[in-house]
């Protein structure tokens, strides 16, 4: 509840009326009253027109959950026992919102009428994914002639819970081996689906619409067709949190790559390499992704000085058959040492590494041009050592979509086990 105090116009006005009284008491000729009387009139004009504000506000976010780039609404409401002809508000958004609008960085200007509530909304634009307060509302009321003002500031009620935006993926890393009962991948073993593995000679118990005739005309006896079933696999998000500068990148990713796993029917769990593992374990469907995106959003970068091991990981987060695919800059040795442990245990590993920022080569110098080339060596080396241990990985640079990267790791995991079979 806001309410009325003296501005400095008033204040100046009853120091000359004083003065004013004053130096005609002392003088004894009126002529300075006189001058002062305008202001005594317009004071007491003022204190007549100016009634008790008790002005209220509330400020609330018109949504609870947003993706990155929506706009979120909020809803301002005023309520005054007096009318406020000039009442000033200015939305002041936290870290991670804009306003929407570049006319709205400026007060808004609205007149209160007395017992008559006022509403209004204010969009803004959420920038990066996050829970966060939407920010601050400030708020300047001023009275008739100006002698009196009010201001406050009130947080805008409610978090937000920001989704990245998902990036658009063709295609996926399939792994080498799908376990689960059902699903939409192409299982090496044979039985019964749609898509054709080949055919056999024909034995006891085959159903007659599994007879292929044209290779049975062909080689003179009863040949039946083999088909692969579609089976669903397991699939391990490891998130790289050692490192800070990448971290955005990487949560973004992932929760790309969760949306189009789980839109498969695949098994997805999540694993957080940093200060202290944190694991998800395996599950399906919309109740998963929910669960693996807040908690990849509340994912904060943590460093440790001793790596233990993914040895003390449930067995059933990592199942014989999984596919790990890992997000991380490879700046760490304990996400290094993680992904090739993984991999000699006979996992399907593939990484996306996310090189982190550099500066621009002005700004480095003749040393720090050198310094830089010897840090991609160093980048090139770290990408080669996993890759002859096993691990198909490919750098994801700044500004090339994640679908490409994507199909890129995909084409060498399959390169990789056709040189292996």
């Amino acid at each position: 509840m806001l309410s009325w105090r003296p501005t400095t116009k008033a204040a100046c006005y009853t120091v000359l009326v004083v003065l004013g009284l004053v130096a005609a008491l002392v003088s004894g000729r009126p002529e300075a009253a006189v001058l002062a009387a305008p202001f005594a009139v317009a004071l007491g004009a003022g204190f007549l027109r100016t009634r008790p504000l008790g002005l209220s506000v509330t400020a609330v976010a018109g949504k609870a959950t947003a993706t990155e780039g929506d706009e979120i609404p909020v809803a301002l409401n005023f309520l005054a026992e007096a009318e406020v002809p000039g009442l000033e508000v200015l939305v002041c958004p936290a870290s991670g919102f804009s306003l929407a609008k570049a006319g709205a960085k400026k007060p808004l200007a609205e007149t209160v009428h007395p017992g008559q509530p006022l509403e209004l909304s204010v969009p803004l634009v959420a920038e990066r994914w996050g829970n966060f307060e939407l920010g601050t509302v400030a708020l300047r009321a001023r009275s008739w002639l100006g002698l009196f003002e009010a201001g406050a500031s009130v947080p805008v009620e409610g978090r937000v819970l920001v989704y990245p935006r998902p990036e658009a993926l063709r295609r996926l890393v399939r792994s080498r081996v799908a376990a689960l009962p059902a699903g939409t991948h192409l299982s090496p073993a044979k039985g019964g689906g749609l898509d054709l593995a080949g055919v056999r000679p024909y034995a006891a118990g085959d159903r007659a619409k599994d007879v292929n005739w044209r290779s049975s005309a062909r080689h003179g006896g009863l040949y039946t067709n083999e088909r692969h079933p579609e089976r669903g696999s397991d699939v391990v998000l490891v998130v790289d949190t050692f490192d800070q500068s990448v971290l955005h990148r990487a949560v973004t990713a992932a929760c790309s790559l969760a949306d189009a796993y789980l839109a498969q029917r695949d098994r997805l769990a999540l694993l957080e390499l940093g200060g202290a593992l944190r694991w998800l374990r395996p599950g399906m469907g919309s109740r998963q992704r929910y669960v693996i995106v807040e908690s990849l959003l509340s994912t904060a970068a943590l460093a440790s000085a001793v790596y233990r091991g993914v040895a003390l990981l449930p067995p059933r987060l990592l199942p014989a058959a999984a596919l790990v695919v890992g997000l991380s800059s490879l700046e760490h040795e304990g996400a290094r040492d993680a992904f090739t442990d993984m991999r000699a245990r006979g996992l399907d590993v593939v990484v996306v590494e996310i090189p982190p920022p550099a500066l621009p080569a002005p700004a480095l110098g003749q040393l720090g041009v050198l310094a830089h080339r010897l840090w991609k060596l160093e980048l090139v080396r770290r990408r080669e050592r996993l890759r002859a241990s096993g691990v198909p990985t490919v750098a994801w640079e700044p500004g090339a979509p994640l679908a490409q990267v994507v199909e890129e790791v995909d084409a060498w995991a399959r390169r990789q086990a056709r040189s292996a079979s």
